[in-house]
């Protein structure tokens, strides 16, 4: 047994408040440490945090820029205005190749171009912009698509290319600058996901229009893939589960083209969180009953939806 005496007692008092004076900083920082590390592991493997953190996608989407004066599919510097002022920040928008291997924003050179431009055939990119459009509208290059996001900077485009889908993204890759942040590129096979991501666009939505894969081949995919988003023609959504099972699986997934608050409402039911629409607004949706289940509609007595949704 030990015989210490008053001295060595103080002495031992001294030496354990010093100890304890030293250890102090350092055991809080490794606490410090230790807490900032459990975080991070939190943050990496909880999935509604790294959800919250990243951008949702809207629940409208103006299609080919949006209606103008009652006129659809224009892709017009007058409907990108117009919407824009309407509360719209997504924007769909159709590219087209001229004879020179230039883009430009048509929906096509047949219909579309008799329709908005009286005009045939496939000019080059200097034909296209000499050609005055009707009712004063104003066609736009990709050139004026990028003048215009630079004029509107939070708006984002969701392209729609028509042919070449990937050759397209290239140029706009290589030629938007810091703008290609603001683009949304929809890939039509699931073969261009891994090309497009290497080009730099970080959101890609998988649009099926084009696309007759069973729904088991899509699931599969977006559980290997990150996408912003599924697109899918209306009629699909209410025929299928495929919407509700994208949902379940904390999918985004838009319909088109939808221009009706009834379907709208119809098609949340069955798993669909955004529109494609050339009318509806954002004013529109905060009029809109609070939603509701419905039954499952019959397509042929409430959808009603025209052919051209298949080719937005």
């Amino acid at each position: 047994m030990w015989n210490l005496g008053t001295k060595d007692i103080k002495k031992c008092c001294r030496q354990g408040k010093k100890d304890h004076e030293k250890n102090t900083p350092r055991f809080i920082w490794i606490s410090f440490l230790t807490l900032l590390v459990g975080m991070l592991v939190a943050l990496y493997y909880s999935t509604d945090l790294v959800k919250a953190l990243r951008s949702q996608p809207p629940r409208l989407i103006a299609h080919a820029a949006g209606a103008l004066n009652g006129r659809t599919y224009t892709n017009s510097r007058e409907a990108f205005d117009a919407n824009y002022t309407k509360g719209h920040r997504y924007f769909e928008a159709d590219f087209s190749w001229t004879s020179d291997a230039k883009l430009v924003l048509i929906h096509d050179w047949t219909a579309t171009f008799i329709r908005w431009f009286n005009a045939k055939g496939l000019p080059t990119l200097k034909q296209f912009k000499s050609i005055n459009m009707k009712h004063q509208m104003t066609q736009m290059t990709l050139d004026d698509l990028y003048s215009w996001l630079l004029e509107h900077k939070d708006a984002y485009i969701v392209t729609d290319v028509k042919t070449n889908n990937v050759a397209a993204l290239r140029m706009i890759s290589g030629t938007a600058g810091k703008l290609k942040e603001r683009f949304i590129p929809q890939i039509y096979a699931l073969t261009e996901f891994k090309t497009v991501r290497q080009l730099g666009f970080k959101d890609i939505i998988l649009t099926l229009y084009r696309l007759n894969l069973p729904d088991e081949e899509i699931l599969e995919f977006v559980n290997n893939n990150e996408l912003f988003a599924v697109t899918m023609p209306a009629v699909r959504a209410m025929s299928t589960s495929l919407a509700k099972n994208l949902k379940k699986k904390d999918v985004f997934v838009f319909a088109h083209t939808i221009n009706s608050l009834e379907i709208w409402e119809k098609l949340q039911y069955q798993g669909v969180s955004g529109i494609y629409t050339d009318f509806l607004t954002q004013t529109d949706l905060a009029k809109m009953r609070k939603f509701q289940r419905y039954p499952i509609p019959s397509l042929k007595e409430n959808l009603k939806v025209p052919e051209r949704v298949a080719t937005p």
